[in-house]
């Protein structure tokens, strides 16, 4: 059953998250920034062969975090104008929140938040899934500049 989370169980929840995927990592951000602790976990996240997908509506990345991040083997990124979402999830549970996820060790805001078991609350997590999965479509994947190429720039 869907339970409410505030501030401190949204960040604990996020980290949850992002640390137990085994197979798919799926964030939905309306600003995308790189903060030491997230971009560990999505690190670990594709050490561990995690697919992690990234979709974001404006990014406060420089290019060197961009590369960093599109250098990661498992993890694709992608952008879509006018994001206003903020959702994780795996392939067992979800998180609908009022909170970036990469501001997840950011408590300094008050934050309102969802989760969602994919068993518990099978038919709802389906219909994220499903929406997610029509702004992915919309989206244009970004790709990494070769080296060869950036040394020219």
């Amino acid at each position: 059953m869907a339970r409410f989370l505030a501030t401190n169980g949204i960040a604990y929840i996020t980290e949850g998250i992002l640390m137990s995927a085994k197979e798919t990592l799926t964030l939905v951000l309306s600003e995308l920034k790189l903060t030491d602790p997230f971009f560990k976990l999505l690190k670990e996240a594709n050490d561990r062969k995690v697919e992690v997908k990234i979709l974001y509506g404006w990014s406060a990345l420089n290019e060197n975090q961009k590369d960093a991040l599109l250098r990661l083997a498992q993890v694709e990124l992608y952008y879509l104008e006018n994001i206003q979402s903020r959702c994780c999830f795996n392939e067992s549970l979800m998180l609908l929140s009022s909170m970036n996820m990469s501001d997840f060790v950011e408590k300094g805001n008050k934050h309102m938040g969802i989760l969602l078991d994919r068993k518990e609350d099978e038919s709802l997590y389906k219909e994220v899934v499903q929406e997610t999965s029509t702004m992915f479509y919309a989206a244009k994947k970004e790709t990494s500049i070769p080296l060869a190429a950036s040394a020219v720039l």
